[in-house]
């Protein structure tokens, strides 16, 4: 009789946890980040003070982004998450839901569904591997040829310990702040490999294609294409990219491309260099854009980071540049 209570006292040991677990579902992680930012404009700048247009360097303490997340594990392979998204306008802040899906996961796979406002498969990749997201957002974003969220649905997986890494997607193709206007619908997808990451070392070295479809609703359709590269050891990271864009409804063609090099140390910070340039017809004179970043940053801890910038945006129809100096940091908590 003693033996029988005590394998049974063992076994609600043994349960417990499990027991335990399976009471605390669904289980909900709260959490956000902050961009903020102190800019100085070193180029002359119009502006109305108390009167006709005077030139002056305009400066100013901005809240850039402040993200709020919520992520939720709900048991049987099933999670969500909710992103709301508080952007500067430059005439106050507007949220915006970024992220509101639900995914599904099967076990024991590297493979996930999702649904609802998802992220698309390509910025978001960016974001990751650049660690910079703080201080500019990726090419393809900033030129406005891809949106990072969307309404739609999406499967993503990882395979080979993580030499193969694939994204595809159906979403409506307004992005994540606009209502869907007709019946298009636009196809995206991409595919990474890195043949470092099966080596279980620090280094990286993802090749990546990337295709977006879009139709509008009278099926004429805007073909956006992405190839880049990425290297990463402890010591420096560098990417490069080439995007191309079709848009056969009004009959342009875009390209441009974009390449970033942070060398540095872990424990000190990274310098910056980033150069893009974005020539949005092809066909058309002086209507090209470049930009410059060239600073440092330093993380002091986890997700809490703080970069110095020097900025120059350049417009080919007009003689000077835009300058500016920022101290841009992210806060996550």
């Amino acid at each position: 009789m003693r033996i029988t209570r005590s394998l049974i006292f063992l076994s609600a040991l043994a349960a417990g946890p499990a027991l335990a677990d399976e009471e605390k579902l669904p289980r909900v992680e709260v959490g956000g980040t902050l961009f903020a930012s102190y800019g100085y404009v070193l180029t002359d700048v119009c502006a109305e003070v108390n009167g006709p247009c005077e030139d002056m360097h305009i400066s100013a303490f901005k809240l850039d982004r402040a993200y709020l997340i919520a992520r939720a594990r709900l048991g049987q392979g099933f999670a969500s998450r909710l992103t709301l998204d508080a952007i500067d306008t430059g005439a106050g802040h507007v949220v915006f839901v970024k992220h509101a899906f639900m995914e599904y996961s099967p076990k024991k796979e590297q493979v996930r569904g999702r649904f609802g406002m998802i992220d698309t498969p390509y910025t978001g990749y960016y974001d990751e591997f650049w660690e910079h997201r703080f201080v500019a957002r990726s090419f393809a974003d900033s030129v406005g040829a891809l949106y990072i969220a969307d309404l739609g649905a999406s499967a993503q997986g990882t395979h080979k310990a993580g030499l193969i890494n694939w994204h595809a997607a159906l979403v409506n193709g307004e992005g994540f702040r606009a209502p869907e206007l007709d019946s298009g619908k636009t196809l995206q997808g991409r595919l990474s490999i890195d043949p470092m990451a099966p080596k279980k070392g620090k280094a990286r070295l993802p090749i990546t294609a990337f295709v977006s479809q879009a139709n509008t609703y009278d099926q004429e359709s805007v073909l956006t294409y992405i190839g880049a590269a990425g290297y990463r050891i402890p010591k420096v990271t560098l990417w490069g990219e080439y995007l191309g864009r079709k848009d056969n409804e009004n009959d342009v063609t875009a390209s441009g491309y974009s390449v970033s090099i942070l060398p540095g140390m872990p424990k000190y910070g990274h310098l910056i260099v980033r150069y893009d340039h974005f020539d949005p017809d092809i066909d058309a004179d002086d209507d090209a854009t470049t930009k410059v970043i060239v600073g440092a940053s330093h993380d002091f801890v986890d997700r809490v980071s703080l970069a110095a910038t020097f900025e120059q945006a350049t417009v080919e129809a007009v003689d000077t540049p835009t300058r500016g100096l920022f101290l841009r940091g992210q806060a996550g908590f």
